[in-house]
Protein backbone atom coordinates (compact mmCIF):
# COMPACT_ATOMS: atom_id res chain seq x y z
CA UNK A 1 0.00 0.00 0.00
CA UNK A 2 2.87 2.34 1.06
CA UNK A 3 4.44 1.64 -2.50
CA UNK A 4 1.51 2.37 -4.54
CA UNK A 5 0.90 5.54 -2.55
CA UNK A 6 4.28 6.68 -3.35
CA UNK A 7 4.05 6.12 -7.04
CA UNK A 8 1.02 7.98 -7.09
CA UNK A 9 2.32 11.38 -5.57
CA UNK A 10 5.44 10.82 -7.90
CA UNK A 11 2.82 10.50 -11.02
CA UNK A 12 0.60 13.38 -9.66
CA UNK A 13 3.08 15.67 -9.78
CA UNK A 14 6.06 15.05 -12.06
CA UNK A 15 9.00 16.61 -11.57
CA UNK A 16 8.51 18.40 -8.80
CA UNK A 17 8.46 16.45 -5.27
CA UNK A 18 9.67 13.54 -7.28
CA UNK A 19 13.51 15.20 -7.77
CA UNK A 20 13.50 16.48 -4.30
CA UNK A 21 13.04 13.11 -2.71
CA UNK A 22 15.13 10.89 -5.49
CA UNK A 23 18.77 10.70 -3.89
CA UNK A 24 16.58 8.50 -0.97
CA UNK A 25 13.72 7.13 -2.66
CA UNK A 26 16.34 5.29 -5.17
CA UNK A 27 18.74 4.27 -2.65
CA UNK A 28 15.40 2.45 -0.42
CA UNK A 29 13.84 1.17 -4.16
CA UNK A 30 17.32 -0.48 -5.38
CA UNK A 31 17.63 -2.05 -1.62
CA UNK A 32 14.05 -3.49 -2.03
CA UNK A 33 14.45 -4.47 -5.44
CA UNK A 34 17.81 -6.07 -4.81
CA UNK A 35 16.05 -8.70 -2.07
CA UNK A 36 14.25 -10.76 -4.96
CA UNK A 37 16.73 -9.39 -8.16
CA UNK A 38 20.21 -10.57 -6.73
CA UNK A 39 19.53 -14.53 -5.64
CA UNK A 40 17.41 -14.73 -8.73
CA UNK A 41 20.09 -13.70 -10.70
CA UNK A 42 22.68 -16.09 -9.26
CA UNK A 43 20.61 -19.23 -8.45
CA UNK A 44 18.73 -21.35 -11.14
CA UNK A 45 16.08 -21.99 -8.88
CA UNK A 46 14.57 -19.48 -6.64
CA UNK A 47 11.18 -18.65 -4.94
CA UNK A 48 9.95 -14.78 -4.88
CA UNK A 49 10.06 -13.50 -1.38
CA UNK A 50 6.40 -12.95 -0.36
CA UNK A 51 5.48 -9.26 0.46
CA UNK A 52 8.33 -7.73 -1.91
CA UNK A 53 7.06 -5.09 -4.09
CA UNK A 54 9.91 -6.12 -6.46
CA UNK A 55 7.68 -4.73 -9.81
CA UNK A 56 6.36 -1.89 -7.92
CA UNK A 57 9.47 -0.50 -7.18
CA UNK A 58 11.17 -1.01 -10.45
CA UNK A 59 7.89 0.82 -11.82
CA UNK A 60 8.67 3.76 -9.81
CA UNK A 61 12.63 3.67 -10.59
CA UNK A 62 11.20 3.91 -14.23
CA UNK A 63 9.05 6.75 -13.22
CA UNK A 64 11.47 8.70 -11.66
CA UNK A 65 13.85 8.53 -14.65
CA UNK A 66 11.04 10.01 -16.72
CA UNK A 67 10.15 12.97 -14.03
CA UNK A 68 14.15 13.78 -14.42
CA UNK A 69 14.67 14.52 -17.85
CA UNK A 70 12.92 17.71 -17.77
CA UNK A 71 16.10 18.84 -16.53
CA UNK A 72 19.67 18.06 -17.38
CA UNK A 73 21.07 18.52 -14.01
CA UNK A 74 18.53 16.09 -12.60
CA UNK A 75 19.01 13.52 -15.22
CA UNK A 76 22.81 13.50 -14.66
CA UNK A 77 21.71 13.01 -10.85
CA UNK A 78 19.75 9.82 -11.91
CA UNK A 79 22.74 8.74 -14.15
CA UNK A 80 25.16 8.98 -11.14
CA UNK A 81 23.55 7.31 -9.17
CA UNK A 82 22.66 4.87 -11.30
CA UNK A 83 26.46 4.11 -12.39
CA UNK A 84 27.39 3.92 -8.63
CA UNK A 85 25.02 0.79 -8.16
CA UNK A 86 26.56 -2.61 -7.65
CA UNK A 87 24.50 -4.23 -10.66
CA UNK A 88 25.31 -1.20 -13.07
CA UNK A 89 26.62 -2.80 -16.22
CA UNK A 90 27.48 0.30 -18.09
Amino acid sequence: MVVELFRFGILWTQGSHCIEVMDEALAILQETVDINAVPLATKREYTLKDGVPTIACLEILEDIALAALGDEAHVRRYVLWYTSTEGCVC
